[in-house]
């Protein structure tokens, strides 16, 4: 039986398998909770108490911002007005993934990104 065209490949394994090494020397799986719980923090810290918040919520870098209503107009902003990239996750969750390799400073920036856009 015929499962998949390019299943097995012996370039794609070695490119896995490299992935999996860099992943394992870089310790990007650690640094993903260090830095995923950095950026709830500071969330926290600068919208948390906000009314528009519902929840902040977070896996490594895999974080979620619960508000009261739709994201839409805010996720739009966010692109346009500051140059973050951010998802919905249904109508009023913005999403955010950044990549592994963030930075503090990329971090901060974002904050203050999300902050701006969204009503005190």
């Amino acid at each position: 039986a015929h499962g998949s065209t390019f299943g097995g490949s012996p370039i794609a394994a070695a490119a896995g398998l490299a992935a999996l090494q860099i992943y394992q020397e870089e310790q990007l799986i650690e640094r993903s909770a260090t830095m995923g719980a950095l950026l709830v923090e500071r969330l926290q810290a600068a919208i948390g108490d906000r009314v528009i918040v519902r929840e902040i919520r977070g896996l490594g870098l895999m974080v979620a911002i619960e508000l009261r209503e739709k994201v839409g107009s805010y996720l739009k902003a966010l692109m346009e007005e500051h140059g973050v990239i951010a998802l919905p996750a249904g109508a009023n969750v913005l999403r955010l993934l950044p990549p592994l390799i963030i930075t503090e400073e990329e971090i901060a920036f974002a904050v203050d990104a999300i902050a701006a856009v969204l009503p005190a």
